[in-house]
Protein backbone atom coordinates (compact mmCIF):
# COMPACT_ATOMS: atom_id res chain seq x y z
CA UNK A 1 0.00 0.00 0.00
CA UNK A 2 1.54 3.34 -0.76
CA UNK A 3 2.29 5.76 2.38
CA UNK A 4 1.07 8.97 2.06
CA UNK A 5 2.50 12.82 3.57
CA UNK A 6 0.91 15.94 3.96
CA UNK A 7 2.38 18.16 1.07
CA UNK A 8 3.45 21.35 3.17
CA UNK A 9 2.89 23.94 0.19
CA UNK A 10 -0.81 22.87 -0.60
CA UNK A 11 -1.94 20.78 2.72
CA UNK A 12 -3.03 17.62 0.10
CA UNK A 13 -2.08 14.21 0.60
CA UNK A 14 0.43 12.86 -2.00
CA UNK A 15 2.29 9.89 -2.14
CA UNK A 16 6.17 9.95 -0.58
CA UNK A 17 8.85 10.00 -2.94
CA UNK A 18 10.70 6.60 -2.89
CA UNK A 19 13.68 6.34 -0.98
CA UNK A 20 16.11 6.78 -3.33
CA UNK A 21 14.72 9.86 -4.17
CA UNK A 22 14.95 11.59 -0.54
CA UNK A 23 18.44 10.17 0.13
CA UNK A 24 19.66 11.58 -3.17
CA UNK A 25 18.48 15.07 -2.23
CA UNK A 26 19.18 15.24 1.70
CA UNK A 27 22.52 13.89 2.40
CA UNK A 28 22.35 15.46 5.44
CA UNK A 29 19.49 13.28 6.67
CA UNK A 30 22.78 10.68 6.82
CA UNK A 31 24.76 12.83 8.97
CA UNK A 32 26.07 11.36 12.32
CA UNK A 33 27.02 15.07 13.74
CA UNK A 34 23.48 15.85 13.64
CA UNK A 35 20.97 15.85 16.71
CA UNK A 36 17.67 14.03 15.85
CA UNK A 37 16.11 17.36 15.67
CA UNK A 38 18.77 18.37 13.17
CA UNK A 39 17.97 15.71 11.34
CA UNK A 40 14.39 15.44 11.46
CA UNK A 41 14.44 19.47 9.99
CA UNK A 42 17.03 18.83 6.96
CA UNK A 43 14.80 16.15 5.94
CA UNK A 44 11.83 18.58 6.41
CA UNK A 45 13.32 20.60 4.48
CA UNK A 46 14.56 18.51 1.69
CA UNK A 47 10.49 17.17 1.38
CA UNK A 48 9.40 21.19 1.21
CA UNK A 49 12.06 21.73 -1.78
CA UNK A 50 10.69 18.20 -3.02
CA UNK A 51 7.42 19.62 -3.13
CA UNK A 52 7.96 22.57 -4.65
CA UNK A 53 8.94 20.91 -7.78
CA UNK A 54 6.93 17.77 -8.07
CA UNK A 55 3.85 18.45 -6.04
CA UNK A 56 0.68 18.18 -8.69
CA UNK A 57 -1.79 20.30 -6.71
CA UNK A 58 0.62 23.20 -5.77
CA UNK A 59 1.75 23.61 -9.94
CA UNK A 60 2.24 28.07 -8.85
CA UNK A 61 5.01 26.74 -6.94
CA UNK A 62 7.32 25.68 -9.92
CA UNK A 63 8.91 28.55 -11.55
CA UNK A 64 6.60 28.69 -14.70
CA UNK A 65 9.24 31.00 -16.19
CA UNK A 66 11.61 27.93 -17.68
CA UNK A 67 8.63 25.80 -18.44
CA UNK A 68 7.85 24.98 -21.96
CA UNK A 69 4.57 25.83 -23.80
CA UNK A 70 3.74 22.00 -23.88
CA UNK A 71 4.46 21.75 -20.02
CA UNK A 72 2.57 24.88 -19.06
CA UNK A 73 -0.68 23.23 -21.26
CA UNK A 74 -0.22 20.11 -19.28
CA UNK A 75 -0.15 22.01 -15.77
CA UNK A 76 -3.74 23.45 -17.31
CA UNK A 77 -4.90 20.17 -18.39
CA UNK A 78 -4.03 19.17 -14.24
CA UNK A 79 -5.83 21.80 -12.80
CA UNK A 80 -9.04 20.70 -14.57
CA UNK A 81 -8.29 17.02 -13.11
CA UNK A 82 -8.26 19.14 -9.98
CA UNK A 83 -11.12 21.08 -10.61
CA UNK A 84 -13.19 18.19 -11.27
CA UNK A 85 -12.40 16.45 -7.59
CA UNK A 86 -12.41 20.05 -6.10
CA UNK A 87 -16.38 20.23 -7.02
CA UNK A 88 -16.29 16.57 -6.62
CA UNK A 89 -17.53 16.15 -10.19
CA UNK A 90 -15.38 13.35 -11.73
CA UNK A 91 -18.11 12.83 -14.80
CA UNK A 92 -21.44 13.65 -14.55
CA UNK A 93 -21.44 17.53 -14.53
CA UNK A 94 -18.12 18.35 -16.49
CA UNK A 95 -17.64 17.43 -20.18
CA UNK A 96 -14.43 14.72 -20.63
CA UNK A 97 -12.76 16.16 -23.21
CA UNK A 98 -11.73 20.04 -23.46
CA UNK A 99 -9.27 21.76 -25.70
CA UNK A 100 -6.71 24.05 -23.66
CA UNK A 101 -5.04 26.41 -25.94
CA UNK A 102 -2.31 28.80 -25.68
CA UNK A 103 -3.12 32.24 -27.40
CA UNK A 104 -1.15 35.84 -27.91
CA UNK A 105 -4.89 37.71 -26.95
CA UNK A 106 -4.66 40.25 -24.71
CA UNK A 107 -6.13 39.31 -21.46
CA UNK A 108 -5.86 36.22 -18.95
CA UNK A 109 -8.07 33.20 -20.29
CA UNK A 110 -11.48 32.77 -21.50
CA UNK A 111 -14.11 30.02 -21.94
CA UNK A 112 -15.30 29.42 -25.44
CA UNK A 113 -17.40 26.70 -27.26
CA UNK A 114 -16.91 25.37 -30.86
CA UNK A 115 -20.63 25.16 -32.65
CA UNK A 116 -18.83 22.97 -35.56
CA UNK A 117 -16.35 20.99 -33.18
CA UNK A 118 -19.25 20.56 -30.29
CA UNK A 119 -16.25 20.89 -27.87
CA UNK A 120 -15.47 23.59 -24.97
CA UNK A 121 -12.01 25.18 -24.83
CA UNK A 122 -10.49 27.22 -22.58
CA UNK A 123 -7.77 30.06 -24.03
CA UNK A 124 -5.53 31.99 -22.00
CA UNK A 125 -2.83 34.25 -22.89
CA UNK A 126 0.87 32.17 -22.68
CA UNK A 127 2.43 34.90 -21.10
CA UNK A 128 -0.17 34.70 -18.00
CA UNK A 129 1.46 32.30 -15.86
CA UNK A 130 4.53 32.80 -16.37
CA UNK A 131 4.14 36.66 -14.94
CA UNK A 132 1.19 35.82 -12.66
CA UNK A 133 2.66 32.13 -11.71
CA UNK A 134 0.78 32.40 -8.09
CA UNK A 135 -2.99 33.12 -9.77
CA UNK A 136 -2.46 30.65 -12.69
CA UNK A 137 -4.48 28.25 -10.92
CA UNK A 138 -7.21 30.39 -9.37
CA UNK A 139 -7.72 31.98 -13.40
CA UNK A 140 -8.12 28.60 -14.62
CA UNK A 141 -10.19 27.97 -11.66
CA UNK A 142 -12.45 30.86 -12.95
CA UNK A 143 -12.68 29.48 -16.32
CA UNK A 144 -13.41 26.00 -15.15
CA UNK A 145 -16.89 27.38 -13.34
CA UNK A 146 -17.86 28.80 -16.71
CA UNK A 147 -17.26 25.94 -18.14
CA UNK A 148 -19.43 24.16 -15.76
CA UNK A 149 -22.16 26.41 -15.95
CA UNK A 150 -22.19 26.62 -19.69
CA UNK A 151 -21.90 22.77 -20.05
CA UNK A 152 -25.29 20.62 -20.65
CA UNK A 153 -24.95 16.76 -19.47
CA UNK A 154 -28.20 15.45 -21.14
CA UNK A 155 -26.70 16.94 -24.47
CA UNK A 156 -22.68 16.67 -23.85
CA UNK A 157 -23.05 20.44 -25.69
CA UNK A 158 -23.54 23.99 -24.61
CA UNK A 159 -26.44 25.02 -22.53
CA UNK A 160 -29.10 27.22 -24.33
CA UNK A 161 -30.60 30.32 -22.69
CA UNK A 162 -28.02 30.85 -20.28
CA UNK A 163 -27.49 34.49 -21.63
CA UNK A 164 -29.77 36.14 -19.15
CA UNK A 165 -27.31 34.51 -16.35
CA UNK A 166 -23.78 35.80 -17.89
CA UNK A 167 -23.41 37.92 -14.74
CA UNK A 168 -24.47 35.67 -12.44
CA UNK A 169 -21.77 33.00 -13.70
CA UNK A 170 -19.35 35.86 -13.10
CA UNK A 171 -20.38 35.82 -9.82
CA UNK A 172 -20.19 32.34 -9.05
CA UNK A 173 -16.92 31.94 -10.58
CA UNK A 174 -15.37 34.73 -8.80
CA UNK A 175 -15.86 32.98 -5.61
CA UNK A 176 -14.95 29.61 -6.79
CA UNK A 177 -11.81 31.87 -7.76
CA UNK A 178 -11.72 33.36 -4.31
CA UNK A 179 -11.51 29.94 -2.87
CA UNK A 180 -8.94 28.39 -5.04
CA UNK A 181 -6.71 31.67 -4.01
CA UNK A 182 -7.76 30.80 0.00
CA UNK A 183 -6.49 27.41 -0.60
CA UNK A 184 -9.49 25.69 -0.27
CA UNK A 185 -9.30 21.68 -0.80
CA UNK A 186 -12.68 21.58 -2.43
CA UNK A 187 -16.30 22.89 -2.62
CA UNK A 188 -17.01 21.56 0.94
CA UNK A 189 -14.75 22.46 2.79
CA UNK A 190 -15.66 24.15 6.16
CA UNK A 191 -12.80 26.54 6.44
CA UNK A 192 -12.13 29.33 9.32
CA UNK A 193 -11.42 32.66 7.73
CA UNK A 194 -10.30 35.76 8.79
CA UNK A 195 -8.98 39.21 7.57
CA UNK A 196 -5.23 38.42 8.58
CA UNK A 197 -5.33 35.27 6.01
CA UNK A 198 -2.84 35.95 3.42
CA UNK A 199 -3.62 35.64 -0.31
CA UNK A 200 -1.11 35.95 -3.30
CA UNK A 201 -2.20 38.57 -5.92
CA UNK A 202 0.11 40.19 -9.03
CA UNK A 203 2.93 38.23 -7.63
CA UNK A 204 2.45 39.94 -3.85
CA UNK A 205 1.17 38.42 -0.95
CA UNK A 206 -1.52 40.42 0.97
CA UNK A 207 -3.85 40.44 4.01
CA UNK A 208 -7.81 39.74 2.97
CA UNK A 209 -8.13 43.11 4.15
CA UNK A 210 -5.26 45.17 2.57
CA UNK A 211 -6.00 42.42 -1.01
CA UNK A 212 -9.47 43.90 -1.86
CA UNK A 213 -8.13 47.68 -1.40
CA UNK A 214 -5.49 47.07 -3.38
CA UNK A 215 -8.17 45.70 -5.94
CA UNK A 216 -10.21 48.96 -5.80
CA UNK A 217 -7.38 51.05 -6.24
CA UNK A 218 -6.04 49.25 -9.36
CA UNK A 219 -9.38 48.60 -10.78
CA UNK A 220 -10.34 52.72 -10.41
CA UNK A 221 -6.99 54.06 -12.30
CA UNK A 222 -7.98 51.63 -14.75
CA UNK A 223 -11.35 53.19 -15.53
CA UNK A 224 -10.02 56.68 -14.69
CA UNK A 225 -7.76 55.92 -17.61
CA UNK A 226 -10.12 54.17 -19.79
CA UNK A 227 -13.77 56.18 -19.52
CA UNK A 228 -13.09 59.54 -19.46
CA UNK A 229 -17.19 59.59 -20.37
CA UNK A 230 -18.86 56.67 -19.23
CA UNK A 231 -21.42 55.00 -22.18
CA UNK A 232 -23.13 51.68 -21.92
CA UNK A 233 -20.07 49.47 -22.60
CA UNK A 234 -18.21 51.16 -20.25
CA UNK A 235 -20.79 50.93 -17.66
CA UNK A 236 -21.92 47.38 -18.21
CA UNK A 237 -17.64 46.62 -17.72
CA UNK A 238 -17.70 48.87 -14.07
CA UNK A 239 -21.07 46.64 -13.31
CA UNK A 240 -19.20 43.14 -14.13
CA UNK A 241 -16.55 44.44 -11.87
CA UNK A 242 -18.50 45.32 -9.03
CA UNK A 243 -20.11 41.55 -9.79
CA UNK A 244 -16.70 40.07 -9.32
CA UNK A 245 -16.13 42.02 -5.94
CA UNK A 246 -19.36 40.70 -4.68
CA UNK A 247 -18.57 37.14 -5.55
CA UNK A 248 -15.57 37.23 -4.23
CA UNK A 249 -16.55 38.76 -1.17
CA UNK A 250 -19.63 35.89 -0.78
CA UNK A 251 -16.82 33.78 0.74
CA UNK A 252 -16.12 36.11 3.83
CA UNK A 253 -19.97 36.81 4.43
CA UNK A 254 -20.23 34.63 7.10
CA UNK A 255 -16.90 33.35 8.61
CA UNK A 256 -15.90 37.05 9.40
CA UNK A 257 -17.99 39.64 12.38
CA UNK A 258 -20.47 42.42 10.58
CA UNK A 259 -18.00 45.07 11.36
CA UNK A 260 -15.07 43.32 9.89
CA UNK A 261 -17.60 42.38 6.83
CA UNK A 262 -18.37 46.21 6.12
CA UNK A 263 -15.07 47.12 6.11
CA UNK A 264 -14.49 44.88 3.02
CA UNK A 265 -17.70 46.10 1.41
CA UNK A 266 -16.30 49.91 1.54
CA UNK A 267 -14.18 48.72 -1.64
CA UNK A 268 -16.99 48.60 -3.45
CA UNK A 269 -18.96 51.84 -2.68
CA UNK A 270 -15.67 53.56 -4.32
CA UNK A 271 -16.51 51.71 -7.31
CA UNK A 272 -20.12 52.84 -7.00
CA UNK A 273 -18.91 56.77 -6.01
CA UNK A 274 -16.51 56.62 -9.50
CA UNK A 275 -20.02 56.13 -11.32
CA UNK A 276 -21.76 58.41 -9.84
CA UNK A 277 -18.97 60.92 -10.04
CA UNK A 278 -19.01 60.67 -13.61
CA UNK A 279 -23.03 60.92 -14.09
CA UNK A 280 -23.14 64.11 -11.38
CA UNK A 281 -26.79 62.56 -11.19
CA UNK A 282 -28.60 60.12 -8.74
CA UNK A 283 -31.69 58.89 -7.35
CA UNK A 284 -33.03 57.42 -4.85
CA UNK A 285 -34.05 54.20 -7.11
CA UNK A 286 -30.79 54.28 -8.22
CA UNK A 287 -29.25 53.94 -4.86
CA UNK A 288 -31.60 51.13 -3.99
CA UNK A 289 -30.36 49.27 -7.01
CA UNK A 290 -26.97 49.50 -6.25
CA UNK A 291 -27.96 48.31 -2.45
CA UNK A 292 -29.66 45.57 -3.93
CA UNK A 293 -26.72 44.56 -5.83
CA UNK A 294 -24.42 45.36 -3.40
CA UNK A 295 -26.31 42.74 -0.32
CA UNK A 296 -26.69 40.09 -3.19
CA UNK A 297 -24.44 37.59 -1.42
CA UNK A 298 -26.91 37.81 1.21
CA UNK A 299 -28.81 35.34 -0.89
CA UNK A 300 -25.59 33.15 -2.21
CA UNK A 301 -22.57 33.13 -0.38
CA UNK A 302 -20.81 29.30 0.53
CA UNK A 303 -23.93 27.97 1.01
CA UNK A 304 -25.69 28.62 -1.74
CA UNK A 305 -22.80 27.89 -4.16
CA UNK A 306 -22.81 24.38 -2.79
CA UNK A 307 -26.12 23.57 -3.51
CA UNK A 308 -26.34 25.03 -7.50
CA UNK A 309 -22.86 23.41 -8.34
CA UNK A 310 -24.64 19.84 -7.24
CA UNK A 311 -26.92 20.15 -9.76
CA UNK A 312 -28.41 17.19 -9.24
CA UNK A 313 -32.14 17.59 -8.40
CA UNK A 314 -34.88 19.93 -9.13
CA UNK A 315 -34.40 21.80 -6.77
CA UNK A 316 -31.09 22.25 -6.71
CA UNK A 317 -30.95 23.60 -10.29
CA UNK A 318 -34.37 25.78 -9.80
CA UNK A 319 -32.49 27.66 -7.19
CA UNK A 320 -29.46 28.35 -9.61
CA UNK A 321 -32.15 29.83 -11.70
CA UNK A 322 -33.72 31.78 -9.12
CA UNK A 323 -30.13 33.31 -7.87
CA UNK A 324 -29.24 33.43 -11.74
CA UNK A 325 -32.93 35.59 -12.59
CA UNK A 326 -32.24 37.39 -9.12
CA UNK A 327 -28.95 38.88 -10.17
CA UNK A 328 -30.48 39.74 -14.01
CA UNK A 329 -33.32 41.71 -12.84
CA UNK A 330 -31.17 43.89 -10.08
CA UNK A 331 -28.69 44.32 -13.22
CA UNK A 332 -31.21 45.19 -15.87
CA UNK A 333 -32.82 47.42 -13.74
CA UNK A 334 -29.60 49.19 -12.52
CA UNK A 335 -28.61 49.58 -16.47
CA UNK A 336 -31.52 51.56 -17.02
CA UNK A 337 -31.38 53.62 -13.94
CA UNK A 338 -27.92 54.66 -15.15
CA UNK A 339 -28.85 55.26 -19.04
CA UNK A 340 -31.47 57.22 -17.80
CA UNK A 341 -29.02 59.60 -15.52
CA UNK A 342 -25.99 59.65 -18.62
CA UNK A 343 -28.59 60.59 -20.53
CA UNK A 344 -29.96 63.63 -18.43
CA UNK A 345 -26.09 64.63 -17.83
CA UNK A 346 -25.85 64.95 -21.72
CA UNK A 347 -28.55 67.55 -21.93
Amino acid sequence: MKKLRKCMWCGKFHIIPNDDVLCAMMPKAHDESLSNSERKKAIDLCIAEYDKVHCPFCGEKNTPEELSDDEITKWAYNLYDEFKMFINSEGAYMPQNIEIVLTNKIGGASCEYDDVLKMFAIEFNMYEPRIHRHNFAPMMYHEFTHLYDLYDPTTGGKRQNEGKFTYYHEYRAAAIQMMRMLKYHNLYQNKALSLSDEIIYDNMTFKVKDYFAYRAQKELKIFERTYKMLDIPGLLDIIRTIVYFIGELSMFRNHIDSKSFAMLELNICLIEDFIKHKLTYTNDEMDLLFNALKSFYVHGGNDTVDKTFRKNSAADYALYQAEGQLLYSIIEQLMMELIKANERKEI
